[in-house]
């Protein structure tokens, strides 16, 4: 099982996600090939969601949140 087949059983959850010099908090969409979507929402509430399309190789941990 790869890093995309084990997140795919979260789709749908809320996940925090950490690069080496960025975050994102939102809901998994769909994952992929080496690659996972994520619905980011700006907790500030200033800019509008976005789709973000992620790299599984440049992440350095997930975190699935409780529900």
């Amino acid at each position: 099982m790869n890093f995309e087949q084990l997140l795919s059983d979260y789709i749908g959850r809320q996940i925090e996600v950490f690069l080496s010099s960025n975050y994102y908090t939102g809901d998994l969409l769909s994952t992929g090939n080496g690659q996972f979507t994520i619905l980011v929402t700006d907790p500030s509430y200033q800019t509008p969601t976005e789709q973000v399309t992620l790299f599984s190789n440049q992440v350095s941990f997930v975190r699935i949140l409780a529900l």
